[in-house]
């Protein structure tokens, strides 16, 4: 089980409430969910990301990690670029697609990677 507390950010008049949690579910015995949400002790603190690694499938747990980790690293590395709305959608696109080839190409790496997928 995952959980963090609720969270409250603003900016320019608007302001959101927010928590998380995550449990394994009945099937499984690991929980393959990652998150992230913002404290006051990130840098980041207008970004959200929730992945859900494939159940059913290889290492869903690293693949989940892999892809959040690397969405907040990239988005941190060029935040500074973003001026506008589409500025933000292109970096978090991009940041997708980053992390999309990294979690296939360790999927490369050996058996028990083979097939791992996050949603």
């Amino acid at each position: 089980m995952q959980a963090m507390p609720s969270n409250m950010v603003g900016g320019e008049g608007m302001e959101l409430t927010f928590g998380a949690y995550s449990h394994p579910g009945k099937v499984r015995k690991i929980n393959e969910d990652y998150f992230f949400i913002p404290t006051g002790k990130t840098t980041i603190k207008n970004l959200v990301i929730v992945a859900d690694g494939m159940g059913g499938h290889n290492a869903g747990d690293i693949a989940s990690r892999m892809v959040v980790e690397d969405i907040f690293r990239y988005y941190g590395q060029n935040m500074h670029q973003i001026v506008s709305l589409e500025d933000a959608k292109d970096s978090v696109i991009k940041s997708m697609q980053a992390a999309n080839t990294k979690v296939y190409r360790q999927s490369k790496t050996h058996i028990r990677y083979e097939g791992m997928g996050t949603t």
